[in-house]
């Protein structure tokens, strides 16, 4: 884990020193070649706000902010036992809001790794495998780390090869993988096959309903794992394309209606294939699932790009961009502290579950009040992010 302060240099405009972002990001600059107006006469603007929506695609920022933002939410009820459905993974078929923030995030990634090193080509390609395979490690790693604390019991089998970073690791060590060797008609025909080839592993079974969830199960949560990561790496390589896409085309108001009418193509596809191949998430990951959310993540992310870029309103972002550029440091924060009030006791009980039951349970009653403690959870998170974001420390893990 590393930081540094994104202080730009006259000399350099580009990634070298520029913001330290999480595992996905490196640095979006909207063109590395101009100076914007947050460097003049030779003095960096003070404000870190104002010299971020200058020098940054703001509207993939605030997008990527919005997601752990959801992420933490739907992580921290005050109870598990009182949590609105949307706000909980679906048992098997057919998404919830919560199913669609990890694809979202994935997406994000993919757009990200774009403006990262696909728009000026591979200058080294030994020293671009290395960097990636040491993040993908440190993602990884880190991902452990969290599965494993608070370490009372060190028994290897309770690590956690499938958690939420160690599945952007591997999804995202396949997609650089692709991305950096294939063009992009090819990165395009790759990633069909990948969805295809999913959609074979899942079914060859042999049962009379290879995906119901008890035959899916059965296989084993290791090749499930395997399999599924295929699945997901599609998501990052849809946004690498995207991104690209708009990078190239961003001064054209017809990109908008073109990337709509592809976001609704990728859902109608992932609502007909679903006839066959269901729209599940939990560990199958399925094809029809991947293009569904796909879809939705271009037409959430064109809007975006929309209000923020084209039509320049930007104040509504300012506390996602706090989150946007910390995400996965924001992310693992939670999970530790989360952990921590389980691990607390007041009065017999975890902190957690006082808190949830002393304070706001007399509030709002059962729902109202699990809702309330997440989103005071994310509160205090938007805390540590603004002061981070005013200290210009970005954290990369």
């Amino acid at each position: 884990m590393a930081c540094r302060q994104a202080i730009p240099s006259e000399e350099n405009d580009s990634t070298q020193n520029g913001p330290c972002l999480s595992s996905d990001v490196a640095n979006v600059y909207l063109d590395p070649h101009h100076r914007h107006d947050s460097f003049k006469n030779g003095f960096v603007i003070a404000d870190p706000i104002q010299g971020m929506l200058e020098t940054r695609l703001t509207s993939l920022d605030a997008f990527r902010g919005m997601t752990i933002v959801a992420m933490i939410l739907v992580n921290t009820p005050g109870s598990w036992d009182h949590v609105y459905p949307q706000l909980l993974h679906a048992e098997w078929v057919g998404p919830t809001f919560t199913d669609l923030i990890f694809p979202f995030f994935l997406f994000i990634a993919g757009v990200a790794m774009w403006f990262s090193f696909g728009r000026v080509g591979i200058n080294d390609p030994t020293a671009s495998a290395y960097k990636i395979l040491r993040r993908v490690s440190l993602i990884f790693l880190v991902g452990l780390f969290i599965s494993w604390f608070p370490f009372y019991d060190l028994n290897l089998d309770n690590l956690m090869f499938a958690g939420v970073l160690q599945r952007i690791a591997v999804s995202y060590l396949i997609a650089s993988a692709v991305c950096l060797i294939l063009s992009p008609a090819q990165i395009s025909v790759c990633t069909l096959l990948l969805l295809l080839a999913h959609w074979g592993l899942t079914g060859w079974s042999g049962a009379e309903n290879p995906y119901e969830r008890e035959v899916v199960l059965a296989r084993g949560i290791d090749y499930l794992t395997f399999t599924s990561s295929i699945s997901s790496a599609t998501l990052i390589m849809i946004g690498y394309l995207v991104g690209k896409y708009i990078d190239r085309s961003r001064y054209d108001p017809s990109m908008y209606i073109i990337l709509t009418a592809f976001g609704i193509g990728m859902m109608l596809l992932g609502a007909i294939w679903s006839a066959e191949f269901p729209i599940v998430k939990s560990v199958l990951w399925s094809s029809s699932y991947v293009a569904f959310t796909a879809g939705l993540a271009v037409i959430t992310f064109a809007v975006c790009h929309f209000v923020v870029e084209r039509l320049s309103i930007t104040s509504w972002t300012i506390p996602f961009l706090w989150f946007g550029v910390n995400p996965l440091f924001l992310y693992v924060l939670s999970i530790l502290l989360d952990k921590v009030t389980w691990i607390i006791r007041i009065d017999g009980r975890s902190m957690h579950t006082w808190v949830y039951e002393s304070i706001f349970q007399p509030l709002a009653g059962d729902a109202d009040a699990s809702l309330m403690y997440a989103l005071c959870f994310v509160a205090l998170h938007l805390v540590v992010a603004w002061w981070l974001f005013r200290k210009r420390m970005f954290i990369k893990i």
